[in-house]
């Protein structure tokens, strides 16, 4: 085969591949992870959506567009496209839990433990998930309930600061003030480095009259 032809066949097998869907929203997907991963929010959403002209059940490509639209303060288009996500990636935990955290932030609590139930159906040990349904039942006010999920979480990754605040926040609406400053103290001591753990310790403080510890908690 002569050269010129070589080249004749080598284009067009290259124009057969750029006319491929698959391939296509592949390299518009790896495209815009590259750019998320560089900050560049505006350019992976482009990168995303491209992604989706050819494909729009592409359930991760929809993950990746809601989180580069969060990054940007579009709550609004994240909020869609994360329910979009877990709609098309039902046996996906984390699809799930982030379209029940946007859920539980609108005040769907229903909708967002169904979320979370969908999560841990698909992964039991998944904290995110118990963090979420927690959160959820707070809001059905079931706090009893909420409270004892937060406490399975905690057992399975007792190093993490969030899930004491979110035991203290509970046990505080509960009524329950021992518990619940025990449950500061214990997410400060997991994570002494943590502004919201040490925000949380001072708030409790403050509202509980305790003024000069509070003080030295906003200053932590």
């Amino acid at each position: 085969m002569n050269r010129r032809l070589f080249v004749f066949y080598a284009l067009l097998s290259l124009a057969a591949c750029t006319k491929d869907p698959e391939v296509a929203k592949r390299a518009h997907f790896e495209a815009g992870n590259r750019f998320l991963a560089q900050g560049k929010a505006q350019e992976a959403i482009v990168e995303f959506r491209n992604a989706l002209q050819d494909d729009p059940r592409f359930g991760d490509a929809r993950l990746r567009l809601s989180e580069a639209y969060a990054s940007v303060g579009n709550a609004v288009e994240a909020y869609r496209e994360a329910i979009r996500a877990a709609d098309l990636l039902p046996e996906n935990p984390s699809a799930q839990v982030r379209a029940g955290q946007f859920l539980l932030l609108a005040g769907q609590f229903e909708d967002a433990k169904a979320r979370a139930e969908r999560a841990l159906m698909n992964d039991s040990r998944a904290v995110d998930g118990l963090v979420l349904r927690a959160n959820a039942m707070a809001g059905l006010k079931d706090l009893a309930g909420a409270v004892k999920e937060i406490e399975q979480a905690i057992a399975l990754d007792p190093k993490q600061a969030a899930g004491y605040t979110n035991l203290g926040t509970l046990q505080a609406a509960s009524g329950n003030v021992a518990e619940a400053e025990s449950a500061f103290r214990r997410a400060v001591s997991a994570d002494p480095r943590s502004v919201n753990a040490q925000l949380a310790l001072a708030n409790f403080f403050w509202t509980s009259g305790r003024q000069s510890e509070a003080e030295e908690g906003f200053r932590a």
